[in-house]
């Protein structure tokens, strides 16, 4: 039927465009769907896109194809994928018939065929990420014979110039193996949707089968899922820095001022999971499951987060990987860890017919990362009192000073900037703030201000933090001394007098 290639062209151009249902949605606006200007517009919902896309209830959907054309193409190509999107919309609408005469299995169908067409998008960037892998490594190969590093015996491995070299290709090497093995699988699942569903033509009802079932997953999987992820980040600073991001985005202190759990909403604290979990996928660009959040490597597997080691299960996810989630915002840790949910390591289920993991699921728990340190939240290193008076001025600029003098020798970033100015001009305070606090002695470091921050035995700021420190003029004898302006100082004790800090 015209709708199916009308939903499969609709899907085509979303996958052209790296566009995810939720990101088309959040793209629709209301003028789109506006059909009469005192009317209200319709915009559809994440649930109606997806069936939409799906064929179901798209015919006399114009606004919404084109719409959805609209978001997922460039100037360049709008014009030839607009015109292919409203000629089937055409044909559709002239083949149309009445609903109870379109087939019970025509849903379904569409559903398959929509398969057909996402696995052979996965298969070929597969493909397409070998491929660039493979050229990367042969650049790099020239490029150091070029520079005359390369290794002239495969048996030497007394310069540290050989071993860099096989560590490059042994990358190499088991990505190769692991585009292969994605290949393969989506491979023999596109053949089995393929006998179910041929391109043309009406499948009749006694036609078509049901899917067989996906082998169940086994303990090499879960080794081979907790292999790929630490490959992916060695030293937990990927999954570090994409939980801080959600727990910051999920507080959102530039408009609301808050920077700890309590003060959220009930529905806030249960939707956190979600947002961490969205957060992760995107760093790691997970590919979505079919029945479960993500897949790797041909292994779908679910994910789920807590902040209190909690964990609980849905049904779908009963014998399924898990990949595991903790966060503590006042400990700054976190963990991530793999365990295949069977049924011994799993309570009694709930009136939802959920499951929490046990003492002896916890204790089996495969961890990719455990106790790893997360970027902390400042204003939860601070006491409670000195937070109060950080708070306390109602001038924005004012509270900046206040901070720049009470967090002294701590990495102060724009997220906390953000939260205590609850401003969009935040740099703009901190400038005013930094001219108001040198009368006090504090002298405010930057990024480039790093080899001062090092002299002076502090944390070195990195792009967008800063770090505060009252200083005083240096004696012969004293050690972490930095030279300003021609002049040495030091940072100063609680009892040194108060001298003006230099201009930097």
């Amino acid at each position: 039927m015209e709708i199916n290639e009308l939903a499969l062209h609709l899907q085509e151009l979303m996958r052209s465009a790296n566009m995810s249902v939720s990101r088309l949605c959040a793209s629709f606006t209301e003028e789109q769907f506006r059909s009469d200007p005192d009317a209200p517009a319709a915009v559809p919902s994440r649930a109606t896109l997806s069936r939409r896309l799906n064929g179901i209830g798209l015919l006399g959907q114009r606004m919404l194809v084109e719409a959805i054309v609209a978001a997922c193409t460039t100037p360049e190509t709008h014009a030839a994928a607009r015109q292919r999107a409203m000629r089937l919309f055409r044909r559709a609408s002239q083949q149309a018939t009445p609903l109870d005469a379109v087939p019970t299995r025509q849903d379904e169908l569409t559903k398959l065929r929509s398969e057909v067409a996402r696995l052979r998008h996965r298969l070929s960037h597969g493909n397409t990420k070998h491929e660039a892998l493979t050229n990367r490594v042969l650049e790099l190969s020239l490029h150091l014979v070029e520079q005359g590093k390369a290794p002239e015996r495969d048996d030497d491995t007394s310069d540290p110039r050989v071993a860099a070299f096989q560590q490059v290709l042994q990358r190499s090497e088991d990505a190769r193996r692991r585009a292969e093995r994605l290949a393969e699988s989506l491979q023999r699942q596109l053949d089995a949707i393929r006998t179910q569903a041929p391109a043309t033509g009406q499948v009749p009802p006694a036609e078509v089968a049901p899917r067989p079932a996906d082998p169940a997953p086994g303990p090499e999987d879960v080794e081979r899922l907790v292999t790929a992820i630490r490959e992916m980040d060695p030293t937990g600073t990927r999954f570090a820095s994409a939980i801080r991001k959600a727990l910051d985005s999920h507080l959102d202190g530039l408009h609301t001022g808050r920077f700890r759990w309590d003060q959220l909403s009930r529905v806030e604290k249960t939707t956190i999971g979600d947002r961490i979990r969205l957060m992760i996928g995107r760093e790691f660009a997970f590919a979505d499951g079919s029945a479960l959040d993500f897949e790797l490597d041909g292994i779908e597997f679910d994910c789920k987060v807590s902040l209190t080691k909690e964990w609980m299960i849905a049904p779908e996810a009963f014998s399924k990987p898990c990949l595991l989630i903790w966060a503590s915002d006042v400990r700054s840790e976190w963990g991530a860890g793999l365990l295949q949910m069977t049924g011994d390591l799993l309570s009694a289920p709930n009136r939802d017919n959920k499951r929490r993991l046990t003492r002896q699921g916890k204790e089996t728990i495969r961890w990719i990362h455990e106790n790893a340190p997360l970027p902390p939240n400042l204003l939860l290193q601070l006491p409670g009192d000195q937070v109060d008076a950080v708070l306390a001025p109602r001038a924005a600029a004012a509270r900046v000073s206040e901070l720049f003098r009470r967090a002294q020798g701590l990495v102060i970033d724009m997220t906390v900037l953000q939260t205590v100015t609850m401003d969009n001009l935040a740099a703009k305070r901190v400038r005013e703030a930094i001219r108001a606090v040198r009368a006090d002695g504090v002298l405010v470091l930057r990024a480039r201000h790093g080899h001062i921050a090092r002299q002076l035995g502090l944390p070195v700021p990195e792009t967008g933090q800063l770090v505060s420190v009252r200083v005083v003029p240096a004696g012969e004898d004293d050690v972490l001394v930095a030279t300003i302006d021609g002049q040495p100082w030091r940072p100063a004790y609680p009892e040194d007098p108060i001298v003006e800090a230099p201009q930097l």
